[in-house]
């Protein structure tokens, strides 16, 4: 479910993944295409969750529960909530334990 999240968050909205949320030695391995990048990205644990608990709703208007992490948000798992958020008209929210820190995001009518 969450590469099939991440793929339509990126096909219909303008959301491009934030390579300078990788760690930088990893962003820095020549190695490393910027696919590899983007995959690595597509997998937090944030995006994860979201797809499952998008899955579960459904089609229907539940509130979706709040997503809680035990790690601050990156900024990439950031964009594509805020992204996500008007694709599924959702307001979506997500903890971080750690700082006791609720993101709120809302959907951003689109034009």
């Amino acid at each position: 479910e969450c590469e099939r999240l991440v793929r339509r968050v990126r096909k219909e909205t303008q959301f491009e993944h934030v390579l300078s949320a990788l760690p930088y030695a990893f962003a820095q391995d020549a190695s490393k295409t910027d696919d590899d990048k983007c995959r690595s990205l597509a997998f937090h644990c944030e995006k994860k969750a979201l797809a499952l608990a998008l899955h579960a709703a459904g089609t229907s208007r539940v509130t979706l529960p709040r997503i809680e992490v035990n790690i601050r948000m990156c900024s990439d798992c950031q964009a594509f909530y805020a992204h996500a958020a008007t694709l599924t008209g959702r307001v979506l929210e997500c903890v971080e334990q750690q700082s006791k820190n609720t993101r709120v995001f809302h959907p951003v009518n689109k034009l």
